[in-house]
């Protein structure tokens, strides 16, 4: 087989089957391709209406399991998966019909480790609001991360930096990979999954056919005040763990050093989101602990490679921890115009 979809799905009944008509609206043969759901513990009817769809799509095939998280039901997916390629897909997205062939052909073509595919991000009303620029970058496959930085738009708070859904991944590489979500991780596990498997893949090409649509809707995890829950902190914790250990797993390992770099940019990022959401607690004794910890943790990274503005994060982490807070307030406000007052106020009550 081809191509096996994977699609974790939680409390996403009325979004799945515009995802489902769209998958099975293809232009390849059913039996080059299989599409996963993993219902993960939903509580509303996400079941019923994929089992009603298997009478229609019949490479179509539904888990159902406890609640395990997104990670969780990605890695169940992955685990049955037969097709040579995986491709993660969102439930609440979708994808432009009859587009399979054109792709799969360049895909077999470059014969890349990763191939990153065109998407568009858009609002629920249909308006665009982000689209990333492959055409620079087609034609050809690439062996450095250039060009993955520059199609991200990363430093721009409108983009999707760490996604690894639209995305083609080849199985056998992700069977190099212990543990490839990592689980109780509730925010950005895409960041740490993509990032370490771009440890093991040695090309990448890009294809801009016209192919998924992300869907931006209020509610969903990334645009959640759940971010800055305990249970939040708790998952940063963890992936902050998972990267590190995977660090020490990779070090002796033929990685070149700018895949290390990244790695260790995606290290500083999870700290400084967690962080960041330490501070709405306002425990300034817990905060100074934490910076601490951070700062010991840090000294074992290299910054070398490191892209900005996580080099001036991670500097500040590793040498200034006392001004951390401060290097974060320079930050947001050139990112997101801050209201300075608020800021000024948290800072002084911190220090």
């Amino acid at each position: 087989m081809l191509l096996s979809i994977i699609i974790p799905a939680f409390n996403v009944e009325l979004y799945i089957e515009r995802c489902l008509l769209t998958l099975d609206i293809q232009d390849i043969p059913k039996e080059d391709y299989e599409i996963i759901v993993v219902n993960d513990g939903s509580p509303d009817n996400l079941s019923e209406v994929v089992k009603k769809n298997q009478t229609k799509i019949p490479n179509l095939i539904l888990i159902n399991q406890d609640n395990q998280g997104v990670s969780g039901a990605r890695n169940n997916a992955i685990g049955i998966a037969k097709g040579k390629y995986i491709l993660p897909i969102d439930p609440d997205d979708y994808l432009k019909e009859n587009c399979f062939k054109g792709i799969i052909e360049k895909v077999e073509k470059f014969d890349a480790d990763i191939v990153f595919l065109k998407y568009e991000k858009i609002t629920d009303s249909g308006k665009v609001i982000w689209a990333p620029d492959f055409s620079k970058f087609e034609e050809i496959t690439h062996s450095t991360l250039n060009s993955f930085f520059v199609t991200k738009g990363e430093n721009n708070v409108l983009s999707d930096p760490d996604r690894s859904w639209a995305i083609l991944y080849k199985k056998e590489i992700i069977s190099k990979m212990t543990e490839p979500y990592p689980l109780k991780v509730p925010f950005l596990e895409d960041a740490i999954f993509l990032v370490k498997y771009l440890c093991f893949a040695n090309s990448i090409a890009f294809v801009s056919n016209e192919f998924y649509k992300r869907t931006i809707r209020q509610g969903s995890a990334t645009n959640s005040d759940l971010i800055h829950t305990k249970e939040a902190n708790l998952g940063f914790e963890l992936g902050i763990k998972h990267l590190i250990d995977f660090r020490s797993e990779i070090q002796k390992s033929n990685v070149d050093v700018q895949r290390k770099a990244y790695l260790n940019q995606i290290i500083i990022k999870f700290q400084l989101l967690h962080l960041k959401s330490e501070m709405r607690f306002n425990d300034k004794q817990l905060f100074k602990k934490i910076i601490s910890n951070y700062s010991m943790q840090l000294k074992g990274i290299d910054l070398e490679g490191v892209r900005s503005p996580y080099w001036f994060l991670g500097f500040t982490i590793k040498y200034f921890p006392s001004f951390f807070y401060f290097a974060i307030f320079l930050q947001e406000i050139n990112a997101y115009r801050l209201n300075l007052i608020p800021k000024l106020k948290s800072i002084f009550r911190l220090f």
